[in-house]
């Protein structure tokens, strides 16, 4: 489900930003998707992403244009909607940001092991 790809990119941005909000707001409606989609979302909330989708918001954070433009390219491959899902729900979440993103904040997301 596209939405939860989505919701996934925003929680994993909400998590590099330090702001528990989304999480917390999403945690009781996780029985309303898949198990696989539900473990995903709890995944994006504590950080965790394949290792594509870390770099791209991890570029955006740091505003490497370059790296994220690759990082971008890489993760609109996953899936046949799933990457696109992803960055439009990490790209809208950025653009949200009050205030906006002035600075690199260090290492922010952390990669699982295998996608």
């Amino acid at each position: 489900p596209e939405g939860d790809d989505e919701v996934c990119g925003a929680l994993l941005v909400a998590y590099a930003a330090g702001d528990p909000r989304l999480a917390l707001a999403t945690q009781p409606l996780l029985s309303r998707t898949s198990a696989l989609s539900a473990s995903l979302l709890r995944a994006a909330a504590d950080g965790y992403a394949v290792p594509d989708l870390v770099t791209y918001v991890q570029a955006r954070f740091d505003a490497d244009v370059d790296l994220a433009s690759q990082a971008r390219a890489a993760v609109l491959t996953i899936g046949h909607t799933s990457g696109d899902a992803l960055v439009r729900g990490v790209d809208t979440t950025l653009d949200l940001l009050t205030p906006p993103l002035t600075s690199p904040l260090g290492p922010i997301v952390k990669e699982t092991a295998h996608a």
